[in-house]
């Protein structure tokens, strides 16, 4: 199901420019623009709705990206949403354990945070 099917596009597109905010906050325009090429042709198709829809396959592949700093770097990506008030407070541990088991509840979950 895509994200679009059972929520607003508003709402994925908003979420979607927030999660690239953070993103350029972490790594730096340049570096967040490599990763996206690199995963956009391994993946085929945007990488934030892969983030979206298929998170545990996006951390997979960070995984072999970064290795153990896969992890750092998404606990870093939420930390740093939530500090510049991007996102409302959330619990990165349930967030992150959503994500790593293709929790359908993750998108809703992080929606729900949107400020």
């Amino acid at each position: 199901m895509g994200c679009s099917e059972s929520l607003s596009l508003s709402e994925v597109e908003r979420l979607i420019k927030v999660l690239r905010l953070g993103f350029v906050k972490i790594l730096g325009e340049s570096n967040l623009n490599i990763l996206e090429i690199f995963l956009r042709r391994f993946f085929k198709r945007d990488i934030y709705h892969v983030f979206l829809e298929e998170p545990k396959r996006f951390y997979e592949e960070l995984i072999k990206i970064y290795g153990d700093g896969a992890d750092f770097l998404l606990r870093a990506l939420f930390t740093v949403l939530v500090r510049e008030d991007l996102l409302k407070p959330l619990d990165i541990d349930e967030i992150m354990r959503l994500m790593k088991m293709d929790d359908k509840d993750f998108i809703k979950k992080l929606l729900d945070k949107l400020e």
